[in-house]
């Protein structure tokens, strides 16, 4: 999926929404029932939509049809940035999980990255170096670590079983830019389709 960059207001807040939600069709996105974006598929997601200062009603409909599966009341502040993901919710059923991007300090030197567990069989992770060195430890399903503040670079890392040494997911190559913020998402299912797998995303724009 080709996402364009996002021209900035900063009167304005933003949201995109990120399909990870396993077994669930492509979705079309309605705001205030105006089509917003259609046949978004598992995996991908959408540029930030650019919001005035009040609440939406953001629904989700199966791709091509009149089969709503979620539709919620969604407040943008002025200059907020969030994501929703489609994930699982904590009581079953298809919802949407608010996660704030880039809402903390940046020295433009360095680098943000955090980790997201959105994969709804798989138990708690630590996310580690090649040499066992954790980053975050124990995250949950539906948890959201912190931002932590990186030199810029290239980093290789790896997806463990907590407090173990069992690799369950690679995550090669991460390049990070400095004064960026990025997200690391494991979505995916443990022994399933679709397969266990990490996904990097940019969760600020200049």
């Amino acid at each position: 999926m080709n996402v364009k960059k996002t021209k900035v207001y900063f009167n304005l807040g933003y949201f995109r929404i990120f399909h990870t939600m396993p077994g669930v069709p492509s979705v079309d996105i309605y705001v205030d029932d105006k089509l917003v974006a259609e046949d978004l598929a598992y995996s991908t997601y959408t540029a930030y939509l650019p919001m005035l200062r009040e609440n939406y009603k953001v629904s989700i409909y199966e791709a091509g049809t009149n089969n709503l599966l979620l539709t919620r009341i969604i407040a943008i502040a002025e200059g907020e940035k969030i994501t929703l993901a489609l994930a699982e919710s904590e009581v079953g059923g298809i919802n949407f999980l608010i996660i704030p991007d880039a809402q903390v300090i940046i020295d433009p030197t360095k680098s943000m990255i955090r980790f997201i567990h959105l994969s709804p069989n798989a138990p708690a992770v630590d996310i580690t170096f090649p040499e066992g060195t954790v980053i975050f430890r124990n995250v949950e399903y539906r948890q959201i670590t912190p931002y932590l503040s990186v030199d810029p670079g290239t980093y290789n890392l790896q997806v463990r079983l907590a407090g173990t040494s069992d690799v369950v997911l690679e995550v090669p190559e991460i390049k990070l830019d400095p004064d960026n913020y990025y997200t690391i998402y494991a979505i995916g299912l443990v022994d399933g389709e679709p397969p266990l797998e990490a996904m990097f995303l940019l969760d600020s724009f200049k």
